[in-house]
């Protein structure tokens, strides 16, 4: 009789040791499945936070570029057609600007892209300083774009509207 009562005890003490490991088992689970949630809700942040921060350096790139002094004609917001075509036939300038793509407008802007050149400088529309050929978020900004003229003898500034574009790279 000692012998079962001793038999029924150890299976009730094997018994409640099961039980024991299994809640232990849930609330182990439990604490993972939350972690994963906090960090799939904290993630979700990160990801708003690195566009918002990728259009602001896209910004301060594009307030910057007109008061380059490799670029700017001793005004204020404003580019120097003359040197922008220099930069743009040159490849050493393409990593000066921590942008994926850089582009000056003249406007007005008819949809019709002729890339300026040494040889169609006056009757060209676009300047590109950067291109990668990749998808992305485009920010723009106005500046004034102003080369020498002469007319009647006399050398002139003569300034235009223009747009600038400048982007980085989308990271979804």
């Amino acid at each position: 009789m000692k012998d079962k009562v001793r038999k029924m005890k150890s299976k009730k003490a094997q018994l409640k040791i099961q039980e024991m490991s299994f809640m232990l088992l849930a609330l182990v689970l439990f604490f993972i499945l939350a972690g994963l949630f906090f960090l799939v809700i904290s993630t979700g942040g990160l990801q708003r936070e690195v566009q918002f921060l990728e259009k602001q350096k896209t910004l301060s790139a594009l307030v910057s570029l007109a008061n380059t002094p490799e670029l700017s004609c001793g005004r204020q917001q404003c580019i120097d057609a003359d040197k922008l075509l220099v930069i743009s036939e040159r490849k050493a300038f393409e990593d000066f600007w921590e942008v994926d793509k850089l582009v000056v407008r003249r406007l007005p802007f008819d949809g019709v892209e002729v890339k300026c050149n040494a040889g169609n400088y006056l009757s060209c529309n676009t300047f590109v300083l950067k291109d990668e050929g990749i998808d992305c978020a485009v920010e723009r900004s106005y500046v004034s774009l102003c080369r020498k003229d002469v007319k009647s003898g006399f050398t002139y500034d003569k300034c235009e509207l223009a747009q600038v574009e400048a982007c980085v790279e989308r990271r979804t």
